[in-house]
């Protein structure tokens, strides 16, 4: 019961982190459309922007999840292996998402561009 609950807050942060790379390509695309820069150069201003978020955020869980990795404690082995499953994830899904989502958005917008009707008229706030 406590291995899932564990489970379900790092599948939590994992999925906040993947959410993030996604609002910071869309975010890009949208600076640079409204403000007239070039698409790569919105692209790895908003990659500079958010790469200490997502770096800070996943290897926190990483250092959180060591202990239990190498199975310290009385019966620690039994979660050991959930642990480093989670821990590979996560380290892998972390290194694809900053450069393969940025790259990928890249190349999509520069193969299909959006039409100007389905663009928002004025930057969205930043919270």
């Amino acid at each position: 019961m406590i291995t899932y609950s564990h489970a379900e807050r790092v599948d939590e942060i994992e999925s906040d982190a993947r959410d993030a790379q996604v609002v910071r390509a869309e975010t890009a695309g949208q600076h640079c459309r409204l403000r007239g820069i070039e698409l790569h150069e919105a692209v790895v201003k908003a990659a500079r922007t958010r790469l200490r978020p997502i770096l800070m955020t996943s290897l926190a869980t990483v250092f959180g999840l060591l202990p239990m990795a190498l199975g310290l404690g009385t019966g620690g082995e039994t979660n050991a292996p959930l642990a480093r499953a989670v821990i590979g994830g996560l380290l892998v899904s972390t290194t694809l998402t900053l450069f393969l989502v940025p790259t990928l958005y890249t190349i999509l917008e520069e193969r299909f561009p959006r039409k100007e009707e389905h663009l928002p008229e004025t930057l969205p706030a930043q919270a």
